[in-house]
């Protein structure tokens, strides 16, 4: 399968993907949920650092997930790990 390459922003800064076009919605998708979750996050406690902000999103998505991971059954878990890993890519992207 061919790939395209999309630019993702992601708390003030660009990242570009490389991606299967059937995934670009996902993608577009979950980064509307970040950035509205940073907002939210900064609107509520008024912070400004946008490392805080994504750390404080992080962990709450990362929590949703752990949540639901444990009433998935095994089977049911493989099919979060493409997803997963895109967050986690995108996330370690940011911290370097």
């Amino acid at each position: 399968m061919s790939t395209i390459s999309i630019k993702v922003q992601i708390a003030g800064r660009q990242y570009p993907l490389s991606i299967q076009p059937e995934e670009e919605t996902l993608i577009r998708a979950t980064e509307s949920k970040i950035a509205a979750n940073i907002q939210a996050f900064q609107d509520k406690y008024g912070v400004q650092d946008p490392q805080d902000l994504l750390a404080m999103t992080l962990l709450q998505v990362a929590t949703q997930v752990h949540q639901q991971a444990e009433k998935l059954t095994i089977p049911a878990q493989d099919t979060l790990t493409p997803e997963l890993e895109t967050l986690n890519t995108l996330v370690e992207s940011y911290l370097k």
